[in-house]
């Protein structure tokens, strides 16, 4: 099983009585159904992004005949294979956005919370609150363009 991290908008008041207002019209809800894609994908992109440049350790070790360089505890985790970027996705719903890690990289979730012979390197919370702060003010930014 994968590690998903939600993002439902039905916890906020002022939006779900929106949603349902223009739940009628078609045309609303689908630019806001499109922001919220948009959101989804900007937060997959932060995520491979993260990864991609994260800060690394100088200490590597070896791994068949290459030398992982992992990052620095803390702090996202470093690419290696790309298996796990390759596993990161999104869904995006009328009220609710979830990404995170597919089955395919079980790993995720000692990454993002550490083990006890490893620091956390995790890339899922520090998404969510990269990006809290301004998901309500996009779709509220979305929901006043449909609605003049």
């Amino acid at each position: 099983m994968g590690q998903f991290v939600t993002v439902d908008l039905t916890e906020v008041m002022k939006f779900k009585s929106f949603m349902d207002r223009i739940s009628h019209s078609y045309k609303k809800t689908r630019a806001v159904s499109e922001e919220l894609e948009d959101i989804a994908i900007d937060m997959r992109n932060y995520i491979i992004d993260g990864m991609t440049n994260t800060k690394k350790s100088t200490t590597g070790y070896k791994r068949g005949r290459k030398t992982h360089y992992p990052s620095v505890p803390g702090h996202m985790p470093a690419r290696d294979t790309g298996e796990l970027i390759s596993r990161i996705t999104y869904d995006s719903y009328a009220n609710k956005i979830e990404i995170g890690a597919e089955a395919g990289a079980p790993y995720a979730i000692y990454l993002e919370e550490g083990t006890n012979k490893m620091d956390a390197r995790p890339f899922m919370q520090p998404t969510l609150d990269h990006f809290s702060p301004s998901i309500e003010k996009r779709l509220w930014k979305k929901i006043k363009e449909v609605t003049r």
